[in-house]
């Protein structure tokens, strides 16, 4: 049986992650990403871990974050909102454990879901998602959060 070091392959292939992309290119995913495979899944990494993500938001009031997991898109798959499925990975990439979280919009509708990868706990999946949003994120847009392991969300990808 191969053992995968997970950590250092998601390490590796954000090095790769175009620095000099502009928000028209990104908002495009129209740069040069960092690919990686975990568990299977081809993953398309856009924001390094450490990186600060800058937007503009409904107000028109810039934001940013200090990405505390990895963040891309699982390539091959189309989620809610019509773009690929966005995945953010933990410092735990090796664990089999994936998280659902169902992201409300301004009505409590669901607007898409998120996928936490990496991490071993629901606390754990929890924190990782709400950092990278304001406050306020968890009693407006968070949604249902489900546990499963990675054959149960494999097959939830294709349902």
């Amino acid at each position: 049986m191969r053992i995968f070091n997970y950590a250092k392959i998601v390490e590796d292939a954000s090095k790769k992650i175009d620095p000099d992309a502009t928000h028209a290119q990104r908002e495009a995913l129209n740069f040069r990403h960092g690919h990686v495979w975990i568990h299977g899944l081809p993953i398309g990494i856009e924001w390094a871990k450490g990186d600060t993500r800058t937007g503009v938001g409904l107000d028109g009031k810039t934001w940013s974050r200090k990405m505390m997991g990895a963040y891309g898109r699982l390539k091959r798959t189309v989620g809610k909102d019509g773009e690929p499925v966005d995945v953010y990975i933990g410092d735990h990439p090796s664990s089999q454990i994936v998280f659902v979280i169902t992201q409300l919009d301004s009505d409590s509708n669901i607007d898409e879901h998120k996928v936490i990868i990496g991490c071993t706990h629901l606390a754990e999946a929890k924190k990782l998602y709400l950092s990278h949003y304001p406050d306020w994120w968890e009693d407006q847009r968070l949604g249902e959060i489900r546990m499963m392991v990675m054959p149960q969300f494999k097959k939830w990808l294709k349902s």
